[in-house]
């Protein structure tokens, strides 16, 4: 079965009201990972042409948040090594929250 090379994340999103949403859809980890090594890739030709100086600091009395491309490259890195990890334990429930008339599903299959 070809979910058994490429792991399938399912995410379902359900409402027990009358007039709300409810929707479920695949979203091949796969896919996530192209995405986030393109994404690599594009951060690393950004960062070539952006200005290295000192990034400012950011104090707890501010609102402003500054991202560089490296700060973005590390999180999508960190995010890269939590993708791989998904899909080696076979399939299971990663996320199962119901709040008043919502529930939030994903599963790994």
């Amino acid at each position: 079965m070809w979910n058994k090379l490429y792991p399938v994340m399912w995410v379902s999103i359900k409402s027990k009201e009358k007039r709300a949403f409810s929707f479920s859809f695949p979203v091949p980890l796969k896919l996530l990972d192209e995405l986030i090594g393109s994404t690599l890739d594009l951060l690393e030709v950004i960062s070539w042409f952006t200005f290295k100086g000192s990034t400012p600091k950011i104090t707890s009395g501010e609102k402003k948040v500054y991202f560089s491309p490296e700060a973005l490259k590390i999180l999508l890195e960190g995010s890269y090594s939590i993708l791989h990890s998904l899909g080696d334990y076979g399939p299971y429930e990663l996320v199962d929250v119901t709040t008043g008339d919502v529930q939030v599903f994903v599963k790994i299959l």
